[in-house]
């Protein structure tokens, strides 16, 4: 039996586990592309035996699908099922596995032909699209509010390797409900470490996003919670001095060239103003694809967004439109509001979309 994965490159073609063997000594195994890899999955996004809201995120007092997806790497077709079990987490919460068995069927043969493993070339098999034997799990207990809670638990696969998989906790705001459509968002942008919250002592869904707060959260969701930016030096925005908490991460937006400022002289950079929605198209996808992204050119898809190829806001707005990132603010007439201020919990939707965060993944 092989130990939980210990060591794995980023595209997990390579993995190395401990594995303990009689005598107490111990060894490295090792594995490569062809064999089944885990893919982001789905908590209580359908329904269950149990008390759910189907929302995308466990709750304390819910009883939930747990709908894990799994990667076929190989060329060839891959029977794979999987047992759960070591479900825990915080202290004070009970942790029930109502059904621990998951049948994920047959996953079929990756593309392209064998010899030319990739996660691009590979089929993605999910347990309930494909048997509808999925995990369900129950939380029970008190929730406290304020605080970050994630779970744990272990699948054995039928191919003789384990993995470990985190489930998030939700309700982590006592000001964003879970019925809400950001709530989703919310959490997930908590999970990740891009906010721990806003000066309200929750999360302040309503509050507008200040430029200078906007240049750390584009840059901790390209590069991860852990990125530090460079130190600021204080001369490039006359409004942005080296004493400026934020400075580095202005400085960084635009030494990336992400932003050029309010204003050009003197050199400005606005960072108690609010963020506008055209505003933050911009900065979305320059901060994804480039300061030299230059989007295709608009065709007039919202009402109250003016098409000016080349120029100003529009195309950058319409391939968000094209993106799925944003569907507007108004669907009949379709409008995107370009003027108006992003809110904390739009501006979650925007981030998580763009950058493609996970709530639950491998």
């Amino acid at each position: 039996m092989v130990s939980p994965i210990a060591v794995a490159d980023t595209g997990r073609q390579m993995v190395f586990t401990w594995s303990s063997f009689a005598g107490g000594t111990s060894d490295i195994a090792a594995r490569r592309a062809g064999f089944p890899d885990w893919a982001p999955f789905k908590v209580d996004a359908r329904a269950s035996g149990g008390v759910s809201n189907q929302n995308g995120v466990i709750e304390v007092g819910e009883r939930v699908m747990v709908d894990q997806a799994y990667l076929n790497l190989s060329g060839a077709p891959y029977p794979l099922t999987g047992t759960a079990s070591n479900w825990t987490g915080p202290a004070g919460l009970t942790y029930t596995l109502h059904d621990s068995a998951a049948d994920y069927g047959t996953m079929a043969a990756s593309t392209p032909a064998p010899g030319a493993n990739s996660p691009e070339g590979s089929t993605t098999a999910d347990c309930f699209t494909a048997t509808g034997n999925c995990f369900e799990f129950e939380l029970t207990g008190p929730r406290i509010a304020g605080v970050h809670w994630d779970t744990t638990y272990d699948e054995a696969l039928s191919e003789d390797v384990s993995v470990t998989r985190t489930i998030h906790i939700g309700e982590s705001f006592l000001d964003v409900a879970p019925s809400s459509l950001f709530y989703p968002f919310i959490e997930n942008l908590l999970h990740n470490g891009i906010t721990a919250g806003g000066a309200c002592g929750g999360y302040c869904p309503a509050d507008g996003v200040k430029r200078q707060q906007m240049a750390v959260f584009l840059l901790k969701s390209k590069y991860g919670s852990a990125y530090v930016p460079p130190s600021p030096t204080g001369t490039v925005f006359n409004d942005v001095p080296q004493s400026n908490p934020f400075a580095a991460w202005i400085e960084d937006l635009s030494n990336r060239g992400i932003t050029g400022g309010c204003q050009v002289t003197p050199p400005l950079f606005c960072p108690d103003a609010i963020v506008n929605r055209q505003q933050m198209a911009v900065f979305l996808l320059k901060t994804e694809e480039g300061s030299a992204y230059d989007p295709p050119d608009c065709a007039q898809i919202f009402q109250d967004v003016l098409c000016t190829p080349g120029i100003g806001f529009s195309d950058f707005i319409e391939e968000l439109y094209n993106r799925q990132i944003t569907g507007g603010c108004v669907a009949v007439p379709l409008q995107y509001c370009p003027t108006n201020p992003t809110n904390r919990q739009q501006m979650a939707a925007f981030l998580v979309k763009t950058f493609g965060l996970l709530l639950y993944g491998p």
